[in-house]
């Protein structure tokens, strides 16, 4: 094996019959056929998303201003309920008039469109629209929401019967 000069490593076959070279030459042929093959489909892929998650962005300017409040309210009080609650508060609502419910803002807040980029493959790229909050406050509302999405539980009960029930054929303990 050598490493190229773009750091990828090689193999180098040396192959004196000319049949077998030939069969390795077509092999690596259909291979990168197969490679540029995918690659075509996964950028098709990827402006395809773009289109989809652009033309899903409502580009009024009250709706621009209510998103943009939300991830300022979060980032200043990360709590869904109070967001829900301020929100309330100002008569801000649903487009079908109802208050907002906690899963439709933790939508908004974990979506990268808004922050001008696209999510794909799990992958978040540059999107073609205009982002409506910077980066910044993006990552710093992604944080404070994984940091508080590890809260501990309400339940302080003490169970009596706790280790000492365990299976009859394997022993363990259930959990």
């Amino acid at each position: 094996m050598i490493q190229g000069p773009d750091r990828r490593e090689y193999v180098i076959l040396i192959l004196t019959d000319i049949s077998a070279q030939k069969r390795v030459e077509e092999q690596l042929r259909e291979s990168n056929a197969h490679l540029e093959k995918r690659q075509n489909e996964m950028e098709t892929e990827l402006v395809l998303a773009a289109r989809v998650q652009q033309s899903l962005a409502p580009r009024s300017l009250i709706w621009q201003d209510l998103v943009r409040f939300m991830f300022q309210r979060f980032a200043e009080v990360p709590s869904l309920s109070g967001l829900r609650g301020e929100l309330h508060r100002r008569g801000w609502y649903t487009r079908s008039g109802k208050p907002w419910g906690k899963m439709a803002l933790d939508h908004i807040l974990r979506n990268p469109i808004y922050c001008g980029q696209i999510r794909f493959n799990e992958q978040r790229f540059k999107g073609e629209q205009e982002a409506l909050i910077e980066e910044v406050l993006f990552t710093k509302v992604q944080s404070l929401r994984r940091d508080r999405s590890h809260g501990t539980t309400k339940l302080s009960r003490v169970f009596l019967l706790k280790g000492l029930i365990r299976c009859s054929e394997c022993g363990a303990v259930p959990g």
